[in-house]
């Protein structure tokens, strides 16, 4: 909607533009991106190249863009398919034919393209990155969700549906689950009313009333706890977690229900607090190194979670970051920018992911303070505006020197940066980031905003995760001898004692040798053992045996592996077969989460309570009603008016999506009238 005061166009996924009469400002996130010297009011090559990349490369949406230009969204899909077809001269009219540029209907030749296309997807539906149905999976129409019929009955969870609208739809929800678990498919039916419901483990199922939850998730009812721990045993023993997994974030990606343009991965401590040994991970909200592992998460800049992984221990950030540029990124047209923080720094790292291609933008470890300070405020001559806060920032280059081994041998590389200055206008605070293009151009604001927005898309994910579902909750532990058993030499532990004692004594007796004097005999000569010259035969004992020390280190191991020893316990590892079931779920719904407020904020304008709103949805008393074509759940309206009459229009927009069960029934929602 157009602003009285800036004459702002919101195109949806933080992107705006400000039109004047021969230009066009593009901002992303309250950051500036460019200006084009255009006019909006003539469609020439230009105009339609920039509505083009506006849609694709900065993902804004078509309905509003189409509206904010005065366009149809058939006219833009026609120039996207022209373009990705024929490159700019796509996008020229004449009637002069030549240049490989199509005749006709424009229309008529996309849609058949399209048609095509789509015939070609389907027909390569089953490829590595989808569901491969098989015998096991098959389900027999009695088992399928909402098999039974029921008249319209009273439901504490009525709300829930909403994301099971949001996940059919969107998600393949009950094709991913049903395609890789078969009948087994019910726990994770469970898993999800337990994610949206906030309910902490499987015991708590207890205080759930079993018909009504049952009725809400397509079951009969929830069965006893001794049941449900049944359904998740056999479920886990399929041991295809992992490639569920996959097929959802391959669907995401395919479905464009993540972002591609920027990923921020992160780590989250999962803490341990049974009985067996686990390696240790540093939980930095507490402050403490404790047994547990760490959740390695990749998030797009809207917070979406794109993938995960579960490791021991701190885990392997570089490695991750790594796999996921190579394993996933390889599979866009462009490389995401890989956004992490200090934890990320090293220039042997650094080194690997430019030979690599990898675009990447990162937080300067170790950077010099005095340098900083030294910079004056006139020196920053770039502005960005990012949550309301305005930074001023300088570009610069940093030279770097990576170690790279090659045949046994130690070779230097050597290789630049782009290197930025940052401050922040409010606190005075400085800060310095470091960022690689590879083969993307990134503009200044692209890098600096990166960086800024990191907070918000992968710290912030786990914090609202965790205050609104149960994001730790682990279904059953199952151990097994880990296969990392390396530990930090003793030994060296040791020697590391010995030398802070005899450097603590040299230190004392440093002190005390600059309070005495070289005392000299009558006749002029130096005398041989006074006590100046004892502390100096002292002070070089202690430096031979802290010499000796340190060549006693250098020929130790610095790991050794504790399996044969006899002095040592044995790390034990977890499976991780639960954790990443429960986990698909919470991705599921934390992701159906924030596109089901994207669609509420059409219809509500509190950004503050937006979020508050789409939960007081979700969790909604009303009546569900199962006829043989449809499900039909009524909700009880909101008591305020603007969020009752949001709420009557997110309902309609949901019914419009025509999601459906497996056998062919509707999920319809609506609210039911004062």
């Amino acid at each position: 909607m157009e602003s009285q005061d800036e004459k702002y166009f919101s195109l949806g996924n933080g992107v705006k533009v400000r039109k004047e009469t021969d230009l066009v400002d593009v901002w992303r996130n309250n950051g500036f991106l460019f200006r084009g010297e255009l006019d909006p009011r003539e469609q020439t090559p230009e105009f339609r190249h920039f509505v083009v990349e506006l849609v694709t490369k900065y993902q804004a949406q078509k309905t509003k863009t189409a509206e904010c230009f005065s366009l149809s969204r058939q006219t833009i899909d026609n120039w996207i398919d022209s373009y990705n077809q024929y490159g700019i001269m796509g996008l020229i009219n004449s009637s002069k034919s030549g240049g490989g540029r199509p005749r006709g209907n424009k229309a008529r030749e996309h849609e058949t393209t399209r048609s095509a296309q789509k015939q070609e997807q389907y027909e390569n539906q089953l490829s590595i990155f989808d569901i491969q149905p098989s015998v096991s999976q098959e389900i027999e129409p009695v088992e399928e969700p909402f098999y039974e019929t029921t008249q319209s009955e009273n439901n504490r969870y009525a709300g829930q549906i909403v994301y099971q609208i949001l996940l059919s739809s969107m998600w393949n929800w009950y094709k991913l689950t049903n395609g890789y678990y078969g009948v087994d498919y019910k726990i994770f039916q469970i898993f999800l009313l337990m994610v949206g419901k906030n309910i902490g483990s499987i015991e708590q199922l207890k205080n759930v009333h079993q018909d009504e939850g049952g009725t809400i998730l397509g079951l009969s009812r929830i069965p006893s706890l001794p049941t449900v721990w049944s359904w998740f045993y056999t479920a886990a023993e399929r041991g295809v977690s992992q490639q569920m997994c996959v097929s959802l974030r391959n669907s995401q990606l395919r479905n464009g229900l993540v972002g591609t343009n920027f990923w921020f991965t992160d780590g989250h401590a999962l803490p341990y607090s049974g009985k067996e040994r686990l390696r240790k991970v540093y939980n930095t909200k507490r402050r403490l190194v404790e047994p547990g592992r760490t959740n390695l998460v990749t998030c797009d800049i809207q917070g979406r979670i794109v993938d995960y992984q579960i490791q021991e221990g701190q885990g392997d950030l570089r490695a991750r970051i790594l796999t996921v540029h190579q394993n996933v990124g390889s599979q866009l047209p462009e490389h995401p920018v890989q956004v992490f923080d200090r934890e990320g720094h090293g220039n042997d790292f650094y080194y690997g992911l430019v030979t690599a291609g990898c675009p990447f933008v990162s937080w300067e470890k170790h950077a010099d303070q005095k340098k900083l300070a030294g910079f004056s405020e006139s020196q920053f001559t770039e502005e960005l505006t990012y949550n309301d806060t305005l930074y001023r920032f300088i570009e610069t280059e940093k030279k770097l020197e990576a170690e790279i081994v090659h045949q046994e041998q130690v070779i230097k590389k050597s290789f630049k940066l782009r290197r930025f200055y940052v401050c922040n206008t409010k606190t005075g605070k400085r800060t310095s980031v470091l960022a690689n293009n590879a083969t993307l151009e990134l503009s200044q604001q692209d890098c600096v905003m990166a960086i800024l927005a990191r907070w918000g898309a992968s710290e912030n994910t786990f914090k609202y995760l965790n205050k609104r579902h149960p994001l730790h909750y682990q279904p059953g532990f199952t151990y097994s001898e880990s296969k990392n058993q390396l530990i930090e030499n003793p030994e060296i532990k040791k020697i590391d004692k010995e030398i802070a004692k005899h450097t603590k004594e040299l230190q004392g007796q440093y002190k005390e040798l600059s309070k005495k004097e070289k005392q000299i005999n009558k006749d002029g000569s130096l005398r041989k053992n006074d006590v100046y010259t004892q502390y100096k035969a002292q002070i070089t004992e202690e430096e031979v045996k802290v010499q000796e020390l340190k060549e006693q280190k250098k020929q130790l191991p610095e790991k050794i592996d504790i399996s044969g020893l006899q002095d040592y316990e044995s790390f034990k590892g977890i499976d991780n077969e639960a954790k990443t079931m429960f986990d698909f779920v919470t991705t599921a719904v934390w992701n159906a989460r924030k596109e089901g407020v994207d669609i509420l904020r059409k219809y509500y304008s509190n950004e503050n309570d937006i979020v508050d709103l789409f939960y007081a949805i979700t969790h909604s008393h009303g009546t569900v009603q199962i006829t043989p074509q449809k499900v039909i759940v009524t909700l009880e309206p909101l008591q305020q008016h603007s969020r009752r009459v949001a709420q009557i229009d997110f309902c309609r927009y949901l019914s419009a999506m025509s999601a459906q069960t497996p056998n062919r029934k509707y999920l319809i929602v609506q609210v039911a009238r004062n």
